[in-house]
């Protein structure tokens, strides 16, 4: 049980290189079958750390990993679809040019000890986008569904929660920035 979000983490990063291998093949059962390893692999995700949370199964190697696991699983995704034409590859460049920069801001404040509140946005963002992946995969009209459309229409909705994510979590890095800035003012003053 200890170590249960750490192997739902690795099964998340071990089912990506299965996807890829199987999503370029020209049928729809290997569409549908990507679109359920994704839908799959999501599920792990907000298992391991719903587990690491409830039962204090948190570790260092956990910490690491689950980022990683998130971002390469989306990343391959869009690319993935991009690569199909599925997705203009803008789009594609703005999600992953502001995982980046989400990515970064973090690394930086957590070295400085600085304390960047979680945004619902984010949140918002990632259910959204994780239902437009798994729609664009499928990308055919299927059980009455228009699986395209949907997707489409899930895949701005995370767009704009992206960006108004963004700005949140820059807005949080420039008041711990401040805070920082001005206690060091106040130090070298008062030395």
């Amino acid at each position: 049980m200890k170590n249960l979000p750490n192997y739902l983490t690795m099964a998340r990063i071990a089912m990506i290189p299965v996807l890829v291998l199987i999503y370029p093949i020209d049928s729809f059962a290997a569409k549908v079958t990507s679109a359920a390893l994704f839908l799959l692999a999501s599920i792990t995700d907000y298992y391991d750390g719903y587990l690491a949370r409830k039962y204090e199964l948190g570790t260092t190697l956990g910490e690491i990993l689950d980022p990683i696991a998130d971002k390469l699983l989306v990343c391959c995704c869009l690319i993935l679809l991009a690569a199909e034409g599925v997705v203009a590859p803008w789009i594609v460049c703005l999600i992953l040019s502001r995982e980046f920069y989400i990515s970064a801001l973090r690394n930086y404040a957590a070295k400085k000890n600085w304390s960047l509140k979680v945004s619902q946005s984010g949140k918002v963002k990632t259910f959204f986008q994780d239902g437009a992946i798994m729609c664009l995969l499928i990308n055919e009209k299927f059980i009455d569904i228009n699986w395209p459309e949907v997707g489409m229409v899930g895949l701005w909705v995370s767009v704009f929660f992206s960006l108004y994510s963004a700005y949140y979590y820059t807005q949080q890095f420039a008041i711990s920035w401040r805070e920082h800035e001005s206690a060091q003012t106040n130090s070298d003053s008062i030395t």
